[in-house]
């Protein structure tokens, strides 16, 4: 059962108060970041969720990476705005026009440029919607999502972030060993499910 935050019956029967609170105090503090950063750029609409690594940090107040800011439905117009301000951006590899093969999986990721004000990596996709975004996710714990002032967390994927567990969402010959050390180097430990 996911906790969508419009439903808030359904947060008090999956998360004790203390939890609850815990869960809060880390989506205001991704909410003000956001604010500060997001906000200010690019100056078109973009509709983004954000995913990843940042709520299971702000959860166990560990040290920000980066927050991965995911676009949805990326026009050439968005691209255009992120490319030509290279004094904000740094550009990680080509921008693909099209969606293109990784290995045996289909990429949907157009380009991804960090901002070198701050901690945002905007990863610029074709996916529509945020659970084509976190479906393929490697690992429980950073499917967390939010999109639109709404937070989007299960029951296992807050385990997998307080406990600390490497759970992987995906088969795991197609999960890049570099990420389970990566993971493992931060204290998660590899189990097969929750």
């Amino acid at each position: 059962m996911t906790y969508d935050e419009r439903n808030k019956e359904k947060m008090h029967n999956l998360f004790t108060a203390s939890e609850r609170d815990d869960i809060y105090r880390a989506k205001g503090k991704l909410q003000s970041m956001l604010n500060l950063y997001v906000g200010l750029y690019p100056p078109l609409s973009m509709n983004y969720i954000v995913a990843g690594g940042i709520f299971p940090s702000l959860l166990n107040d560990d040290n920000i990476h980066d927050v991965d800011v995911f676009v949805l439905s990326t026009t050439q117009d968005i691209v255009e705005a992120f490319m030509k301000n290279p004094s904000r951006f740094t550009q990680k590899g080509p921008v693909r026009n099209d969606e293109y093969h990784n290995g045996n999986q289909k990429s949907h990721i157009i380009g991804v440029f960090n901002d070198k004000n701050n901690y945002i990596q905007y990863i610029l996709t074709n996916y529509k919607t945020r659970q084509e975004v976190i479906s393929n996710f490697d690992f429980v714990h950073s499917m967390v999502s939010y999109e639109k002032d709404n937070l989007y967390i299960t029951r296992p994927m807050y385990d997998a972030i307080i406990k600390k567990r490497l759970i992987p969402n995906i088969p795991k010959d197609r999960i890049n060993q570099k990420r389970f050390e990566k993971f493992k180097s931060r204290g998660y430990r590899e189990v097969d499910s929750i």
